[in-house]
């Protein structure tokens, strides 16, 4: 659409817009407009929406950092055993109770 000036019977402009794709349509700018704020409003959440789905985001942000700090606890813990391990494993090894073998495979 192309938007443009008129000159009315009194010589008075008004504006409006050419469609590009429908030969000698003209529509009126100022009715495009208010058409065009009718559609944008019907689009628009209400605040209630808006409130409910912030309260749903700040919700499954908790729950998902709450898992994380779990699993993040839950490995920390299994590096934690297996660094015990590993010692336990070098001090054998260093005691003579195991094998050279055995401490290198």
């Amino acid at each position: 659409m192309t938007g443009g000036l008129r000159k009315g019977r009194l010589g008075t402009r008004y504006p409006y817009y050419n469609c590009n794709y429908c030969k000698g349509q003209n529509y009126n700018a100022n009715k495009a407009h208010e058409l065009l704020l009718e559609m944008l409003q019907q689009l628009s959440l209400h605040p209630s929406q808006i409130k409910a789905l912030h309260i749903e985001a700040q919700q499954q942000m908790t729950r998902r950092l709450q898992a994380r700090a779990q699993s993040t606890a839950r490995l920390r813990t299994e590096i934690q055993d297996l660094s015990d391990k590993i010692s336990q494993l070098e001090e054998k090894f260093i005691t003579g109770k195991i094998a050279d073998t055995v401490y290198n495979r």
